[in-house]
């Protein structure tokens, strides 16, 4: 008769003989513009690295811990970013993407992640009185600014209405700089974290924001590819996730760690 020793030796000797389930390897993207806190690329003593920090790729990181998951990031041009993940092949994710009915049509959304104030930004050298808007209507009363490939629904600006050519934020502060336009929309906290990483070099005595009036804060999702082979599986997982992270207030530590000065 096989004692408890051997069986028990037995039974481990065939735990460790099944095949362990392969790593899966997801492509993250976002927007090489840098949509500081989101996603931006890591500095070493000042200087621009290749490797992609923010609180998404963090985020994404917890979230899928021990899931069987693991993610390689890249910041690509946004719309370039937003085109790979609708085909699926190279880039299965896109961090810090706005919904849209438009866009819901071509990605699956996560959970909310990510919570943003969207402000108006000018140069106090042009309105040295300040310049005060009171209703989103009076937007269209100036030449407004944002940057190419983003989604300014929450302005209610027609496409027309908007210069978009710039392709980061220090082309839209030249656009600023030489009357290109007058107004810069985008989040207070990632204007904030442009100055935080040095990118924009400006103080209050020569760009002022304030935010937007009747805006609530814009919500950011991750935006995952229909082509991805286990879409629906890994949506479920990074739900879950998500979930956890927000119960447990995690969300909250990480984005200070993206947001502190």
């Amino acid at each position: 008769m096989m004692s408890v020793a051997m069986l028990r030796l037995l039974l481990l000797i065939l735990v460790c003989s099944l095949p362990l389930r392969a790593e899966v390897v997801v492509r993250a993207c976002g927007g090489e513009g840098e949509w500081i806190p989101s996603s931006y690329f890591k500095r070493v003593d000042g200087s621009k690295t290749a490797e992609v920090a923010g609180y998404s790729p963090d985020v994404l990181r917890a979230a899928l811990q021990g899931s069987g998951y693991r993610v390689e990031f890249a910041l690509l041009p946004w719309l370039r970013c937003q085109r790979e993940v609708e085909l699926g092949q190279r880039f299965q994710l896109a961090m810090g993407m706005l919904h849209s009915p438009e866009r819901a049509r071509l990605y699956r959304f996560s959970d909310a992640y990510l919570r943003f104030q969207p402000g108006y930004f000018y140069l106090h050298r042009r309105y040295p009185q300040g310049l005060q808007i009171r209703q989103l209507d009076e937007l269209s009363r100036y030449q407004v600014c944002g940057l190419y490939g983003y989604n300014y629904g929450f302005t209610r600006l027609r496409p027309e209405q908007m210069d978009n050519g710039a392709l980061d934020y220090p082309a839209a502060m030249a656009k600023l700089a030489f009357g290109r336009c007058e107004i810069l929309i985008e989040t207070l906290e990632v204007m904030a974290g442009q100055r935080r990483l040095g990118r924009l070099s400006y103080d209050g005595d020569l760009l002022r924001g304030r935010p937007l009036p009747e805006t609530p804060p814009v919500v950011a999702h991750f935006a995952i590819s229909p082509q991805m082979a286990d879409a629906d599986a890994f949506l479920q997982i990074l739900n879950t996730g998500l979930a956890r992270l927000q119960r447990e207030r995690k969300l909250e530590v990480i984005l200070r760690m993206h947001t502190s000065p």
